[in-house]
């Protein structure tokens, strides 16, 4: 099984693009909290969250989560 992020938008679990995806499995590997910009996900800037697990993208907030899916 394999451990992937998924973004919650239009009503549906979305896997994250590479880039995001990357930046966020960085900061939640160190633990991080706080803010964190990425500005990989469709070539426009993208604000991480860490407790809350969001995410910030043209003045809309997203919930992320990770998923186990079968390798």
């Amino acid at each position: 099984m394999a451990l992937i992020w998924k973004i919650a938008m239009h009503s549906n679990w979305h896997e994250l693009d590479s880039g995001t995806a990357n930046a966020v499995k960085k900061y939640w590997a160190n633990s991080s909290q706080g803010w964190y910009v990425s500005d990989s996900f469709q070539r426009q800037p993208v604000y991480i969250c860490f407790p809350a697990m969001e995410i910030v993208h043209n003045n809309t907030v997203y919930t992320i989560a990770q998923f186990y899916v079968d390798a």
